[in-house]
């Protein structure tokens, strides 16, 4: 059996509950500027993932969706991540890095792992090798804007 080859990916793009989604692609898509499906970026090279139905359902704490997204990194596309994929959370919720420390400082203990590193101005969290940038939009076409701004494409 032959292995597929790993393609690195541009950026990971992980949607919280609460923001605007692309939408689902048809046949008109490319040829609609408004139509906001993941063919308005610049790069295909970007994987897409939301909160599950299950864990939505759940009502995850703000912390919580930074662990299940780095442990959706770490376990399952650790071989599609390389130095310059952008790891992108997006969230509707304004306050959602402050919580998202405060419930953390509160639940963590001394020797708590993964250590996570919050820093509110740059808008990031940090767990190892991995920084992952927060994007509170309401938006998806400023979203859209927002992510081509950061991606790199390869060439």
């Amino acid at each position: 059996m032959r292995k597929r080859p790993r393609i690195l990916l541009d950026a990971i793009v992980y949607f919280d509950a609460c923001p605007a989604r692309f939408k689902e692609c048809n046949n008109n898509c490319k040829n609609n500027p408004l139509h906001t499906c993941r063919h308005r970026l610049i790069s295909y090279n970007v994987l897409s993932l939301k909160l599950g139905s299950y864990l939505n359902f759940l009502r995850l704490m703000d912390s919580q969706v930074i662990l299940n997204f780095i442990w959706i990194l770490n376990n399952k596309l650790s071989r599609r991540i390389s130095r310059s994929t952008q790891l992108l959370l997006i969230t509707h919720d304004k306050t959602f890095l402050k919580d998202a420390e405060q419930e953390w400082e509160k639940k963590r203990k001394k020797r708590t792992k993964p250590k996570l590193l919050f820093n509110i101005s740059a808008n990031t969290v940090t767990c190892g090798k991995l920084e992952i940038k927060i994007i509170t939009s309401s938006n998806i076409g400023e979203t859209i804007s927002r992510i081509n701004n950061l991606i790199k494409p390869r060439r």
